[in-house]
């Protein structure tokens, strides 16, 4: 079960774009953390509702899996995610909700309905709702430029935040200030989530990363690129979720 949860980590840190656009700020001084939080924050894409596709190379132990999925987005309310693999078959469908996951294990035929912790009990780390849409949509995780503070490299700004069970890094460019990557590191467990973010592309006025790279490292170690297609944007969404008597229930 640990394997599919690493799996919908995958998935669920996606977002999508179309036409490239090339864009440059001038800055003649050197940036406060405010202003580089301010800044960053003026090019995180932002919408009501959201579908796209996306393919998946996922390693693991030794393995490589090819997946696909489907992923559909109500703003700070509900993420949906369908995987299928090689062959097209369905292996996950979940909901993720601010209180609740809810998930089908189709090839085990198990349905879990667990509270949102549980994830961050199931792959060791303090992940919630917010953690997944901010990394989903490229954007900061803490954006209180009291609790934060920037370093200054040639070619990025690094900024951190830190609480006593997790320690956020985030690399912004210097002259777009886009997000290039997130690290997560669990300070209780040294555990590690980092996401590349590159190839950024503008839909609707809306610059988002259209490949991915995540890497997990601790316990268990996986890698995963992640390309993203047909992306949607504030169109009414249906999110389908049913367990039929065929899936035991889990506690």
């Amino acid at each position: 079960m640990n394997r599919l949860f690493y799996i919908f980590i995958a998935v669920l840190l996606i977002l999508s774009g179309c036409k490239r656009l090339q864009l440059t700020i001038q800055s003649y001084h050197q940036p406060g953390t405010k202003q580089i939080i301010t800044q960053t924050k003026q090019r995180t894409p932002d919408f009501e509702s959201m579908s796209a596709r996306a393919k998946i190379i996922w390693t693991q132990s030794g393995s490589t899996n090819n997946l696909k999925a489907n992923v559909r987005i109500r703003k700070d309310s509900i993420i949906w995610v369908s995987v299928t693999a090689t062959f097209g078959f369905e292996v996950i469908r979940l909901i993720m909700t601010p209180d609740s996951l809810k998930l089908l294990d189709k090839i085990n035929k198990k349905y879990y309905l667990k509270p949102i912790s549980y994830i961050g009990d199931i792959t060791g780390t303090p992940l919630d709702y917010h953690i997944f849409q901010s990394m989903f949509v490229g954007r900061l995780i803490n954006d209180n430029e009291k609790t934060m503070t920037s370093l200054i490299s040639d070619k990025e700004y690094t900024l951190k935040s830190e609480d006593s069970t997790l320690l956020i890094h985030t690399l912004v460019d210097k002259e777009t200030f886009l997000i290039n990557r997130i690290t997560l590191l669990d300070i209780r467990y040294n555990r590690q989530m980092a996401m590349d973010y590159s190839e950024y592309d503008e839909f609707d006025n809306e610059l988002v990363s259209t490949f991915r790279q995540l890497i997990i490292s601790g316990e268990a170690n996986a890698n995963a690129t992640i390309d993203i297609s047909k992306i949607k944007l504030n169109q009414k969404l249906r999110y389908p979720f049913k367990a039929n008597s065929n899936y035991e229930r889990v506690q």
